[in-house]
């Protein structure tokens, strides 16, 4: 798939492959099926004509995705939002349904994305952008540290649209908690009733191994998936 070059303010989301760095310790090759199973998640799911205005750069066990909307200035924000949502909360699904966990930091900005033919056979892109740093440096350095499995869109920079959106719970809003510096969502839930349950359970496993922690995502969502 051919990226599109964009200059804007946009949603970007930084994901990352938790735990990949001990994958890359461990003998049997599990860290290839989990780059393997991302590469592919992303390009079955990003080349559906349906998810054209969502782009995506992976280097490794992380990812860029980023709204690319022509329109920009009258572009639907919230349209843009749950699409880029819907998108990270199947990544993550199918992820988890083969035992891998990620972390999605999502944040709103300005950024940019170039390609650059430098000489034949040789592709360079360009990334930048305030939106792109944000979400990057919460996904690594961001305080609270944020769990396998989490994601989260930082308060920051967020129209004010968005947040009335959130805070009236419309929609896929209804998945969010906020907290100081962020608001969480939680793809893995389908009712706002399972929120409490799922963050009790997830809390008791924190301090366990990353195997019990996938165990407690795939839980939930297959209990949702059940009722529905």
């Amino acid at each position: 798939m051919k990226m599109k070059s964009f200059e804007g303010d946009t949603f970007v989301a930084f994901l990352d492959i938790s735990g990949f760095k001990k994958m890359m310790e461990e003998e049997g090759g599990k860290a290839w099926e989990a780059l393997d199973l991302l590469y592919n998640t992303r390009y079955r799911i990003l080349k559906n004509p349906n998810n054209e205005k969502v782009c995506g750069v992976f280097v490794s066990d992380s990812g860029i995705l980023y709204i690319n909307d022509k329109s920009q200035i009258d572009c639907d924000l919230k349209a843009n939002l749950i699409l880029l949502l819907n998108i990270v909360k199947e990544i993550n699904k199918t992820m988890l349904e083969n035992n891998f966990m990620l972390t999605t930091s999502i944040s709103y900005g300005e950024f940019k994305y170039q390609d650059r033919i430098v000489i034949p056979n040789v592709d360079k892109s360009a990334v930048y952008g305030g939106a792109y740093v944000k979400a990057y440096l919460d996904n690594e350095h961001g305080n609270p540290k944020i769990k396998p499995g989490q994601c989260r869109i930082i308060k920051k920079g967020l129209p004010d649209q968005i947040c009335r959106y959130i805070r009236e719970e419309f929609d896929i809003f209804k998945m969010f908690q906020a907290h100081d510096l962020y608001y969480y969502y939680y793809w893995m839930c389908n009712n706002q009733e399972d929120i409490q349950k799922f963050k009790s359970d997830y809390k008791n496993a924190h301090e366990c191994r990353y195997q019990k922690l996938c165990k407690v995502l795939k839980k939930s969502n297959s209990i949702n998936n059940n009722q529905n």
